[in-house]
């Protein structure tokens, strides 16, 4: 009898140690970050602040179609009003706001969307010059640069919280 007892005791130890390592092994995996990057859709002129274009706008459209799934917790865009306007119809049907950020304050983008936003998936409007040097502070990559004309590309990031990164380009 004293045998049956210690052997179930053995054997209720190493499963214990077993949940216990489990549960350091699953802890110790890494946080993904999903970042959608877009730059804002076609502006109607070249003026400072302009609005979106009629194509903007159904390029925007677009965009709410490709990223409604996507479970999306955070959208950001610039002080300027296209990039706004890129996000909102996807805003409008997700319920989430679209909080507004400095084009110039970056890092802090950056460290907000790592801090704030771990393991979550957050769309991030940009501008032909900014675009690129997101990708660069979230992946320590750098890209082309974008030309005046590219309104159509789709950049995913995927961030983990130990620092790498994986890039996916597409066009939409």
């Amino acid at each position: 009898m004293w045998l049956r007892s210690l052997n179930w005791s053995w054997i209720l130890a190493g499963f214990c140690s077993v949940c216990v390592l489990g549960s350091q092994l699953q802890a110790q995996e890494p946080t993904v970050t999903t970042v959608f990057l877009v730059r804002h859709a076609e502006k109607i002129d070249s003026s400072r602040d302009p609005d979106l274009a009629p194509e903007g706008r159904e390029r925007a459209d677009r965009l709410r179609d490709l990223l409604q799934r996507t479970g999306a917790s955070a959208l950001f865009a610039t002080q300027f009003k296209r990039t706004q306007q890129t996000l909102q119809p996807l805003s409008t049907v997700l319920g989430v706001p679209v909080a507004v950020r400095q084009a110039q304050a970056l890092n802090e983008l950056v460290d907000e969307v790592k801090t704030k936003h771990p393991g979550e998936t957050v769309v991030l409007a940009g501008h032909s010059d900014t675009v690129p040097e997101l990708i660069r502070l979230f992946s320590g990559t750098g890209i082309d640069p974008l030309g005046e004309d590219d309104y159509d590309n789709l950049f995913i990031l995927f961030v983990t919280s130990e620092g790498l990164s994986r890039l996916v380009r597409l066009t939409y």
